[in-house]
């Protein structure tokens, strides 16, 4: 009798301990597969430890509503690649900013080695996203981007950035500092930042024929130095707006080098 009600004892047990294990695994999968939205924290002790985590969970789950990414103080030596994000849109943006507020205080870093790898932070057909009071640093020598774009994009805002290249004296697009280049494009902004060295500061090229331009783009109180060839070069665009930039070159600069040259832009 004692073996029998010890047996059927251990039996509850077991399907106690079953039953409360599969609670838990089924409400972590529930919270993994939630889509994305309100503000959550990248650091150390944050939501997400890395970009990248903070990213596999927008490309996972996609998101519900606008979505803000405050950094914690650090330096971050990764790349970021940001593609379509379901759910993503012009109401909900997703937004990675430094959490301090200052620029200087969240530094995104990467030595590029090659053409494949030549990013720091790459938009790839990614669309409604903003980074906000970031430093964005390429290590890479021969390879010294630190934005690049391609694909199909829309509603991008670069705003109150530090984005930093090495030095050169090579006119280069593999070291130029921001790069776009996509399929297509609109909306795209460039607020209030600091570009500092590279080949070329900003390079755009809206869209991919004469026939077919890129519209929307804003660049605006940007400060550009020490680049060695293009201070600013803006190609295929339409309804394009360049204002209250300062741009100076390296001292040793291209022979051909321009502050600013737009090629088939109207504004």
């Amino acid at each position: 009798m004692k073996s029998v009600l010890h047996l059927q004892l251990i039996r509850k047990v077991f399907q106690s301990l079953l039953f409360f294990g599969l609670s838990l695994f089924l409400l972590s999968g529930q919270t993994y597969s939630q889509q994305l939205s309100g503000t959550y924290s990248i650091g150390a002790s944050g939501d997400y430890f890395t970009f990248s985590d903070a990213v596999t969970a927008l490309t996972t789950n996609g998101i519900s509503g606008p979505v803000t990414f405050e950094v914690q103080s650090g330096i971050y030596t990764e790349q970021i690649l940001l593609g379509a994000i379901s759910g993503a849109s012009e109401t909900n943006t997703i937004t990675f900013e430094s959490q301090s507020g200052n620029s200087e205080d969240v530094i995104i870093q990467y030595a590029a080695t090659g053409t494949s790898d030549n990013y720091v932070v790459r938009f790839d057909g990614g669309s409604h996203f903003a980074l906000k009071n970031l430093k964005v640093l390429a290590l890479g020598t021969s390879y010294a981007r630190t934005l690049h774009a391609q694909g199909d994009i829309e509603n991008i805002t670069i705003e109150q950035c530090v984005l930093e290249s090495p030095d050169t004296s090579t006119a280069n697009f593999d070291r130029g500092n921001v790069v776009f280049q996509p399929t297509s494009s609109s909306g795209v902004r460039f607020l209030g930042n600091t570009i500092v060295s590279g080949s070329n500061g900003i390079y755009y090229r809206g869209g991919t024929s004469s026939s077919f331009r890129g519209t929307g783009l804003e660049l605006i109180n940007n400060t550009i130095s020490e680049v060695y060839s293009y201070g600013i070069y803006v190609d295929r665009l339409t309804a394009a707006v360049i204002e209250d930039n300062a741009v100076t070159m390296r001292a040793t600069s291209w022979s051909s080098s321009y502050t600013l040259e737009l090629t088939e832009v109207e504004g």
